[in-house]
């Protein structure tokens, strides 16, 4: 599925076998509902992400695995500096091929009460979440099985400005480089603070 030009998108109780895209053009208030929804990519044509995901973006109840024809992220978000992600009850698995999510330049995302299992980076870091530019909070979630190539087996956060977790279980995550469970990094130019609580 291809969106070009939106203004809100529900995708709601169903099954989806291949790839779901939506067109990148600048314009605010964008919205896009996902809940009670099933993803699988079971096409064997190679591309950087198996979703790519711009605008306000609420997903719930839902499942997603990954593909190893998609080189990098099982799901990509990208803010644009205005926009939103919210996840809450969700199971993403990475089949041992992608990052489960990645999150580039986004005002506010919120991830909740989710499962990550078996997400492999190759290419940037962070095995389950990918954060580079946000504001990113994440609370009562679980990790098993997830590997970075480089740095952070879980997470990877780079130049984000506030990352928060909060009652996280991790189980068998690695990283061959730095940060088994986080890695985060800041420019001299970036205030960021991060903050995990159990």
């Amino acid at each position: 599925m291809y969106f070009v030009k939106y203004q809100e998108v529900i995708l709601e109780n169903f099954v989806l076998y291949g790839r779901l895209n939506f067109n990148n053009y600048k314009e605010s208030n964008k919205l896009i509902d996902i809940s009670n929804f099933q993803y699988y990519d079971k096409l064997n044509i190679k591309t950087n992400n198996c979703i790519d995901l711009y605008g306000n973006v609420t997903i719930n109840n839902s499942y997603f695995y990954g593909n190893p024809s998609c080189s990098d992220s099982l799901l990509s978000f990208k803010g644009e500096n205005i926009n939103n992600l919210q996840i809450n009850n969700s199971y993403f698995d990475g089949a041992y091929s992608n990052n489960c999510v990645s999150i580039s330049n986004s005002s506010k995302s919120h991830i909740s009460s989710s499962l990550f299992e078996k997400g492999g980076s190759f290419k940037n870091g962070g095995g389950a979440i990918r954060v580079m530019k946000s504001n990113f909070y994440i609370e009562d979630c679980k990790f098993n099985d997830n590997f970075s190539l480089y740095d952070g087996g879980i997470f990877h956060v780079v130049d984000s400005y506030l990352f928060k977790a909060q009652n996280i279980e991790a189980y068998n995550s690695t990283a061959l480089e730095k940060g088994s469970l986080i890695y985060m990094y800041s420019s001299e130019n970036i205030k960021a603070k991060g903050y995990i609580i159990n």
